[in-house]
């Protein structure tokens, strides 16, 4: 009787913390990409507050833009 209720909560609770795992695998990347997002918009704002755009900050900007579409 007693091996039986181990299993049973070995069986009720080991998916309970494969899913917890995914879920939190999730939300880093989830997290992961609104960081690179905010990134890339702050780069864009960097660069548009003087009205003009230099080589560098173009390549900081498509850097930034990189790194978003990739993640």
């Amino acid at each position: 009787m007693e091996e039986q209720a181990i299993t049973a909560l070995i069986v009720t609770v080991l998916p309970m913390l494969g899913g917890l795992l995914v879920a939190v695998k999730k939300w880093f990347n989830i997290s992961e990409k609104i960081k690179s997002i905010r990134i890339l918009m702050d780069s864009v704002d960097d660069a548009l507050r003087d009205d003009k755009i230099t080589e560098g900050e173009f390549r900081t900007i498509f850097g930034n833009y990189k790194v978003v579409v990739n993640s």
